[in-house]
């Protein structure tokens, strides 16, 4: 917004606002559209808020085309280039985390999209509204539905992370998946965390470590200490009285059997693995679909979406990692005084410039 103040008293002429994807579209048709998220909280300029700014002689702000909606035909000389038919139709997309959600059929009340690759994004479609601390809770896309997230900093970074510190070497066994819970409890915070504590200070931890532990030990501790902190949310909507039915995860971690099996350990739900990881491409395309059909979003999303695999939780496990969980949970109260204290000593050590002697 800033920006905009400063071009609007430093131009004469009148600018149209475009969104990246919306100047995408511009030059693929011709047509200057806005197709942000119609959802409340996504559009990103109001004439409203240009008024208020004094900006409404200095921006125009083009029509809004909903989700689904066509913005034009590819222009004739884009086809060529590109080879593509001139009778294509550009339809409005939606951001990425809609597009997950609707990739993964997340689409009832009691679905959950657990969207894990460098982060977390753990969102569940439900029918009542739950105010959660911690948590965001805003309109779903889909009428009378709201969308209850919890979002996480480094989750896919820690295991990244850890599997470039120990070297490339050291690959997890087979076997080593039946040796589990670990017994070392990890708190992904390596950059501070979100849900449910928007924490700047928070900071990675590992909680018991002995002379038995290993590299693979401690490469599958992260695995679990980010289903923790997926089972700290859930459990945080659970609590608010929302119901759970589907568990479905998407992204990068998806493509971890050993991580999904964890999840579903450690929640104790089972664990759908989609045919499609990359589901926001298969969200994308839903949106069109339900152009081409004149169907809702929801059928659309029935008519596309496939179940690849099914994890189901261990019963044994499961009680071990309850056990844990608590564990989990109260490292971090326990400690945030102390990652605070951390963070400033660092900082005024990084300030300090030593006497050479």
């Amino acid at each position: 917004m800033c920006k905009l103040i400063t071009l609007g008293r430093n131009t004469s002429e009148r600018s149209i606002l475009l969104q990246p994807a919306d100047f995408i579209n511009l030059r693929m048709t011709g047509v200057t559209a806005n197709c942000s998220f119609e959802t409340e909280g996504f559009l990103p300029w109001k004439e409203s808020t240009l008024k208020k700014l004094e900006l409404e002689e200095s921006f125009e702000i083009p029509e809004l085309i909903e989700s689904g909606r066509v913005v034009g035909k590819v222009m004739r000389r884009v086809a060529d280039e590109l080879g593509l038919s001139r009778d294509v139709e550009v339809v409005s997309g939606s951001p990425d985390f809609a597009a997950a959600l609707v990739g993964t059929n997340t689409v009832r009340s009691g679905d959950l999209c657990d969207r894990g690759g460098t982060s977390q994004g753990i969102t569940l479609c439900s029918r009542s509204k739950a105010e959660i601390e911690g948590l965001l809770t805003t309109p779903f896309f889909i009428s009378d539905h709201w969308k209850i997230s919890g979002l996480m900093n480094t989750t896919g970074k820690a295991l990244e992370w850890l599997q470039e510190k120990i070297t490339s070497k050291h690959h997890l066994k087979d076997e080593l998946s039946e040796k589990r819970p670990t017994g070392v409890v990890f708190l992904p915070y390596l950059s501070g965390e979100r849900s449910p504590h928007w924490d700047d200070n928070a900071r990675g931890l590992f909680f018991g470590l002995d002379l038995e532990t290993n590299a693979e030990t401690l490469l599958v501790s992260v695995m679990e200490g980010v289903a923790h902190g997926i089972s700290q949310i859930i459990g945080k909507m659970e609590s608010a009285g929302c119901e759970i039915d589907n568990v479905r995860t998407t992204g990068g971690q998806a493509l971890n059997a050993l991580w999904n099996q964890i999840k579903a350990d450690v929640l104790g739900k089972i664990v759908q693995v989609p045919e499609m990881k990359d589901s926001e491409l298969l969200g994308a395309a839903i949106y069109a679909i339900s152009y081409l059909r004149s169907c809702s979003i929801v059928e659309a999303s029935d008519s596309l979406f496939r179940i690849e695999h099914v994890f189901h939780p261990d019963k044994e496990k499961h009680q071990f990692y309850q056990m844990y969980q608590p564990v989990f949970e109260t490292l971090y109260e326990n400690n945030k005084g102390l990652f605070r204290d951390l963070v400033v000593t660092k900082q005024s050590l990084m300030n300090t410039k030593f006497t050479e002697i």
